[in-house]
C-alpha cells in the first residue's frame, strides 16, 4: 500500500465523529427506522492521556421516527446493545422522569465540570428535562448501575423530536 493512501485512510478514520457512529446506530438505540433532521449540538471533551472523557451529542428527529418510536411496542426490548465487550449491561427503554435508582448517572451527566457556557445551559435544561413524565431513557453502562465505570446514556424527548446520547468514560 502506498504511504498517500495509508495516509488518505487514517485521515478519513480520524474525521468520523461520535456523531456519526451514533447516527449510525440509532435505529439499534431506538428499534425503529429512524430518519434524522440534524446534529443539533455536539460537545466532546475526551481524555488525551487518560480513557476519561465526556461526549454529548443530540439528534433532532423526525416527526414520523417519533411517532413509529411511540407506537412500536418492540421499543421495550431496545437499545440492542451494539457496544464492543461484552461486560455492558443495559436498561430498555423506561417512560416519565429518571427513576431513584439512576441516581449516580445523573449525577455523572449533570455535574462533569466543564468551562463551556453553552454545555453549562444544555446541563441546566437536561436536568429539568429529567424531571419530566414524557420523556423516555436507556442505557449502556459497566460495572454496577450504582457506580458505574462508563455509562451510554440515551434520553429521548418525544415533544420536541430529540435524543439526547451521552457517552462518558470515568
Amino acid at each position: 500500500m502506498s504511504r498517500s493512501v495509508l495516509i488518505l485512510i487514517l485521515l478519513l478514520a480520524g474525521s468520523c465523529t461520535s456523531s456519526d457512529y451514533y447516527r449510525s446506530k440509532l435505529s439499534s438505540i431506538l428499534g425503529t427506522e429512524v430518519e434524522v433532521e440534524d446534529v443539533t449540538y455536539y460537545y466532546d471533551q475526551s481524555g488525551i492521556v487518560s480513557s476519561d472523557g465526556y461526549t454529548l451529542t443530540i439528534f433532532l428527529l423526525t416527526r414520523e421516527t417519533i411517532d413509529r418510536f411511540l407506537v412500536d411496542q418492540t421499543k421495550l426490548e431496545y437499545p440492542v446493545n451494539f457496544k464492543d465487550g461484552g461486560d455492558w449491561n443495559s436498561t430498555t427503554w423506561t417512560k416519565g422522569s429518571l427513576s431513584a435508582e439512576f441516581k449516580e448517572i445523573k449525577s455523572i451527566i449533570l455535574d462533569y465540570y466543564t468551562d463551556d457556557a453553552k454545555q453549562k445551559e444544555m446541563l441546566k435544561n437536561i436536568e429539568r428535562l429529567l424531571q419530566s413524565e414524557s420523556i423516555y431513557y436507556a442505557s449502556f453502562y459497566r460495572g454496577e448501575l450504582e457506580y458505574p465505570d462508563a455509562v451510554l446514556f440515551f434520553l429521548l424527548d418525544p415533544s420536541n423530536a430529540t435524543i439526547y446520547i451521552f457517552d462518558i468514560a470515568i
